[in-house]
Formats: C-alpha cells, sequence, structure tokens
C-alpha cells in the first residue's frame, strides 16, 4: 500500500510514520485484526473475511480512517491487494468485504514508468510535463526514465523519431527547433514557413554518451525567429506524445554492486516492477522505527516504477533460506539483525562489534575491468571509523553470500537519527550527498559514500553476442593484442600452406 500512494506522489517525498495500538491524529491507514480492541473501536462488520472500511477518526473530527481488517494477518494482504490493483467492483462503497485478490506478476523491466527497451515506444507517454504545446518562442521539457542498467556503450546513438506541429511562420523568420538531451545540444531542425498547421516528422541520433543512467530530460527550445507571425495567423509549436525514442540493441548489463543504481532508482529490486525478485529481511525485534523504514522503502520503489509492490516477500533471518534466489535488503540495528555478524566476511564493512573495513584481497580486475572498487577509499573509510564520529546510518551493498548473481543492500541504523537518515536515502533531497560505490556512512543527515568492497558481479539479459560485444568493449585495451595474435595466426596458416604447395610442385618436378 505504501507503495500504491507513492504512485501518485511521484517524485515528491514521501513518509509513512508508524504507531502501534493508538490511532494519530489527522487521516491514516489501520491495520487491525477482527477481534483486538482497536477493530471494535472501528465498528468493523461482524461477517469473517478480509474487509475495506472508511471510518471517522475518533481521536479527530476532520481526521478519516482507511481501515484493511481481517481475521488473521493474510486476510489483511488480500485486503491490501484488493485496494491497490482494484481486485473489488464494489470500493465506491464505505466497506468492501473482499473474498480474494490476484496480484498480477510483471515481467522484468515492465516498470510502467521504464521506457521499454526492446522496441520504438512513444516517449510522451511516460513524461509528467502537462503539456507539450507552446505559443510563441519557448521549450518544451521530455522527461523519462530508462532502464538503469542498460549498457550504453554498445551503441554510438540511439533514434529519436520527433513528431511536432507548428504554424506561424514568417518568410526569412529562421525558425527552428533546437533539440537537447540533458541540457546538451544535440541537433536544430529548421521550420519551413506555414500561416496554418503544418505536421512534421524528423530522425534525431541521440548520442548514448549524453544519456543519464537512469533519469533523462529531452528539451526542445522552438525559436520562431524576430519576425512576427504572417497576418491572421499565431504562432504555435507542440510536440507529438506518439515521437518515439528506440532503445533496441542496448544490451542489459551493470557491474553490481553500486550503491548509485539502488539510491536512484531502487535497482536492481525494481528490475521486477512487483518485487517479485526481493525479499527485505526484518530484525528479530522490528521496532516501530523499522517498520516506517520498510514502508519509506516501498514508497521510494513504487514512485520510481509506476507499479505497487504486491509480489514482495518479507522474511526474518531464520527463513532467509526460502529467499536464496532473491535480491536481498536487510533492516535493523547490528545488535538485532543476526545476519551482519553471518555474513561479515561478505560485507565491505563489519557492522557488530568493532567495525572494521574488509580486508580481503581483490580479484582480478581482468575479470572486471570496471572495477566498481578502490583500494584508496578503503583507507578513507578506515579514517573516518578511527575518528569516532557519531554515525547515523550504515548502507553496504554486497553480493549475496546465497547467490553470487544477486545483490544485498544492508540498511542499518547506528544512532537515534537513524530513521531520519534512511529516509533521507528515499528522498529526492540533492542536500543528501553523493551515495555510490560499496557502502554509505550517514552523518548528522549527509551521507559520504566510499568504493569498497569485495566481490562483484554483472547483472542484467544478454544473449551470447551481446555478451560478446561487453567483453570486447569492456576489454577494449587488449583488442590490439588480439589483433596482432590473429595476424600471427594467418600468417602461419598461410606459411604452412604455402610450404605444402611448394613440398607438392618439388615432389611433381622430380618425378
Amino acid at each position: 500500500m505504501s507503495s500504491w500512494f507513492s504512485i501518485f506522489s511521484d517524485f515528491r517525498r514521501v513518509r509513512f510514520p508508524v504507531t502501534v495500538s493508538k490511532l494519530p491524529s489527522g487521516n491514516a491507514i489501520v491495520f487491525a485484526l477482527r477481534g483486538s480492541e482497536l477493530a471494535a473501536r472501528l465498528a468493523l462488520p461482524g461477517k469473517a473475511g478480509a474487509v475495506l472500511a472508511v471510518r471517522d477518526n475518533p481521536r479527530d473530527p476532520y481526521g478519516k480512517l482507511l481501515v484493511v481488517g481481517g481475521d488473521e494477518p493474510a486476510e489483511l494482504v488480500t485486503a491490501a491487494r484488493a485496494l491497490v490493483t482494484r481486485n473489488n467492483a464494489q470500493l465506491h462503497t464505505d466497506v468492501v468485504s473482499v473474498e480474494s485478490a490476484s496480484a498480477p506478476v510483471r515481467r522484468e523491466y515492465e516498470a510502467p514508468r521504464w521506457l521499454d527497451a526492446s522496441k520504438p515506444v512513444p516517449i510522451g507517454t511516460y513524461t509528467t510535463a502537462e503539456r507539450l504545446t507552446l505559443k510563441g518562442s519557448g521549450r518544451i521539457n521530455i522527461y523519462f526514465r530508462i532502464p538503469p542498467d542498460l549498457f550504453l556503450q554498445a551503441k554510438d546513438s540511439v533514434p529519436l523519431l520527433l513528431k511536432f506541429s507548428y504554424s506561424g511562420v514568417a518568410e526569412d523568420s529562421h525558425a527552428a527547433l533546437h533539440v537537447r538531451l540533458n541540457d546538451r545540444d544535440i541537433d536544430s531542425i529548421r521550420l519551413k514557413p506555414a500561416s496554418s498547421n503544418t505536421d512534421e516528422q524528423e530522425i534525431v541520433r541521440l548520442p548514448t554518451g549524453r544519456f543519464k543512467p537512469y533519469t533523462n530530460t529531452l528539451s526542445i527550445d522552438v525559436d520562431f525567429g524576430r519576425a512576427g507571425a504572417p497576418k491572421g495567423t499565431w504562432q504555435y509549436a507542440a510536440i507529438h506524445r506518439e515521437s518515439s525514442l528506440d532503445l533496441s540493441g542496448l544490451p542489459h548489463s551493470a557491474v553490481l554492486p553500486k550503491l548509485e543504481l539502488f539510491a536512484d532508482s531502487g535497482y536492481p529490486f525494481t528490475a521486477f516492477p512487483d518485487l517479485a525478485r526481493t525479499a527485505v529481511v526484518l530484525s528479530n525485534a522490528p521496532t516501530a522505527a523499522e517498520y516506517e523504514s520498510l514502508f519509506d522503502m516501498m514508497g521510494f520503489f513504487g514512485a520510481q516504477t509506476g507499479a505497487p509492490a504486491t509480489n514482495v516477500m518479507v522474511t526474518d533471518s531464520t527463513h532467509i533460506e526460502q529467499a536464496r534466489g532473491k535480491d536481498l535488503v536487510l533492516l535493523g540495528p547490528p545488535a538485532s539483525q543476526p545476519l551482519y555478524s553471518e555474513w561479515e566476511a561478505n560485507m565491505p564493512l563489519g557492522l557488530t562489534g568493532d567495525s572494521r573495513v574488509n580486508s580481503a584481497p581483490e580479484i582480478s580486475r581482468l575479470q572486471h575491468p570496471e572495477w566498481p572498487f578502490r583500494s584508496r577509499d578503503r583507507e578513507k573509510l578506515t579514517a573516518l571509523l578511527a575518528r569516532e564520529s557519531a554515525i547515523d546510518v550504515v548502507v553496504e551493498n554486497f553480493v549475496s553470500p546465497l547467490r553470487s548473481d544477486r545483490s544485498v543492500v544492508a540498511i542499518a541504523p547506528r544512532s537515534a537519527g537513524g530513521p531520519d537518515a534512511i529516509a533521507v536515502l528515499f528522498s529526492p533531497s540533492l542536500e543528501k550527498g553523493p551515495i555510490y560505490g560499496g557502502v554509505a556512512v550517514a552523518q548528522q543527515g549527509r551521507f559520504h559514500s566510499f568504493l569498497v568492497g569485495t566481490f562483484a558481479y554483472h547483472s542484467g539479459q544478454v544473449d551470447a553476442f551481446q555478451q560478446t560485444r561487453i567483453f570486447l568493449l569492456e576489454h577494449y585495451f587488449g583488442i590490439p593484442a588480439l589483433v596482432v595474435l590473429l595476424a600471427f595466426l594467418v600468417a602461419a596458416w598461410m606459411y604452412s600452406s604455402t610450404e605444402r604447395v611448394a613440398a607438392r610442385r618439388l615432389a611433381l618436378g622430380r618425378n
């Protein structure tokens, strides 16, 4: 439900404060089991089963309560799924009994707010801009998100089919559309003289080097020139929402761990928008603050994908084997999250006892030329820990000990300010500091990041051909040696063939 509410808030910050057993003032969402004192106060219907209801808040005459009720916890999940998936036809009433609710299964990279990278797709349907039209000169911005694991280096550019309309262009006005990507000039399109509405389209090549890994802005600057509009007409320009961007041919491949992908887009968890391949592992004694962090994170994921997290698994360390094939989020302080001590050898920074940076030797960079860690950052992190400054929260990204192609993100509050720092982690604030690498440490609401870690892996979907291309692009420094080796092999083969031909001729001459 927190992910569903955040879909509507989009880029605006959302927090989900939690109280237990008592009602807050104002509007609130209430989860209550039938037969409890709280359910009795809210006058839930006596019929057994899952229920959704809207009630007046007894503590606030101006507040309303959205009640999610049932006889057992599983029925609360059923009621919540029915709400966010619209599985019940009677949601226009103030009380709804829910018998069952199915959660749709979404495929990988099927997030409604991400551009489909397998085919040309309309770019305007993804933007949050309300208007793609102008009266007179000005700028039109189109905002879009691409899958954060696209290997952009595989192509020099991708085609944008830009469809647009305009009118009011005078003779010799030198009117034009100027295309910019992330505030970088790309191309200009001259506008022909037109006294009435004119539809045009142009193919613009967008250099992949100008793309950002996730959120991008395409800007169309419309310049009608200094000449006024022809008599009896007015200057007007519009970008059609059917304008399409073709990202096909770009493989999905990224070297993980990379906390920047998690902080920007929730990747790799949001690769499956319903979070079907995500498990959140709570501590042995979850507090209200821990639940709040869980809801804040789910809200952040929903805002990125545009889909509710209907298939996420929430578990504890005792049942961790059931989540072996999933990407994991570990929540909770070191004192109550036993996996921190069990997996310390795999983590870049130990969280139990004296926090120490993992000193395991790095693997060969020939395997990962884009190695995401740096030896110097180990020294920087060690120096920060030696100063014994108060740390609000530690966020770590490392390879799962259960499976070498899965990620773990550990979020460990270390002080009373931990929950607020976690909320900052999932906010769009630019003042939270840079978050990247393998470890990010928050002090006084600001993050400091370090490129530390021990293992890395490639994530994404690639076929054999794409994997070969990625290997060659990542190991470009070895291409000259490969060319020389192939030249020697060809020369050796030609020399051997020539010697055989010469031997046959000499044999024929002697006969």
